[in-house]
């Protein structure tokens, strides 16, 4: 196989045992298949604990402002996120979602606008 590809299950790899060299060095390392499921489902995980923590900023916020525009909010998301930094899509799925769970509803003259629902 080419340089750089993937190993396939059909892949062959062989050991040149006559070759020298004093400056390159070749390190094998195993590759385990059990490792990169693990390494895979952690990282589907942080997606949902995100999930929890900017609902829980939008929330605070909220709480103590009452009645904020929607600006404002993201700005205040966006301050409080300190550990990453939050998509303002993955922001706005998560104030719809406080709506529908009736945690915030819009203001029914202006559409930016959120209000607290304690």
């Amino acid at each position: 196989d080419a340089p750089g590809k993937e190993l396939l299950d059909e892949s062959i790899v062989k050991v040149n045992n006559e070759f020298t060299n004093e400056k390159i060095k070749v390190a094998v390392s195993l590759i385990k298949k059990e490792e990169k499921v693990a390494e895979t489902a952690a990282l589907a995980e942080a997606p949902l604990e995100r999930h929890h923590v900017v609902a829980a900023a939008i929330v605070r916020i909220m709480k103590s402002r009452n009645v904020l525009e929607h600006n404002s909010l993201l700005e205040e998301v966006f301050r409080q996120c300190t550990l990453f930094k939050p998509q303002p899509s993955q922001i706005k799925a998560q104030i719809e979602d406080l709506i529908t769970r009736e945690f915030l509803k819009r203001d029914p003259d202006k559409r930016n606008v959120y209000i607290y629902m304690p």
